[in-house]
């Protein structure tokens, strides 16, 4: 089964203003990316989970987060079923139908139990809530920016607090 991923590249129109006001700050360029990354994930995380509770019946989080930053010049969040909830992927993608095998313990198969599973289709979670939460995601990211800018910069024009 291949893995299909959604990949949405956004460039930041005034990157570099934002990257020096971070700087003249004293705020790190990558942590404070990182964490507007994931603010603006949750909104995306928020429309999936919803879409994702009328397809598992299960108790606990449906959907998780992962924040990367593999290269220096970008940070990336990739959002995806949570651990215990793996069968997702397949609601997102939908199924072959394919054969099952049954094993024993030792691993021999039992040829007498070979079952055809007649595949399922499609029943997207993932995709409908990304284009939904894309505005509200990248509102998100720009107003996680905007506050840690503000935030530090207040702290410095306040001073340090006298005792």
């Amino acid at each position: 089964m291949t893995r299909q991923s959604i990949v949405s590249r956004s460039s930041l129109v005034g990157a570099e203003e934002l990257i020096a006001s971070l700087k003249a700050v004293g705020l790190s360029v990558k942590g404070t990316t990182r964490k507007a990354v994931r603010a603006g994930s949750k909104m995306i995380q928020a429309d999936a989970e919803r879409n994702a509770a009328q397809i598992s019946h299960r108790r606990g989080q449906n959907v998780r987060i992962n924040i990367s930053s593999k290269s220096k010049t970008s940070v990336t969040g990739s959002i995806g079923p949570a651990k215990r909830k793996w069968y997702l992927r397949f609601a997102e993608t939908g199924t072959k139908p394919h054969a099952i095998t049954i094993r024993r313990r030792g691993g021999k198969p039992i040829r007498a139990y070979t079952l055809r599973h007649p595949g399922s289709s499609a029943r997207k979670w993932l995709l409908p809530a990304y284009y939904t939460a894309q505005s509200k995601a990248l509102e998100a990211f720009g107003a996680a920016m905007v506050l840690a800018i503000e935030t530090k910069q207040a702290q410095i024009d306040n001073g340090p607090a006298e005792a």
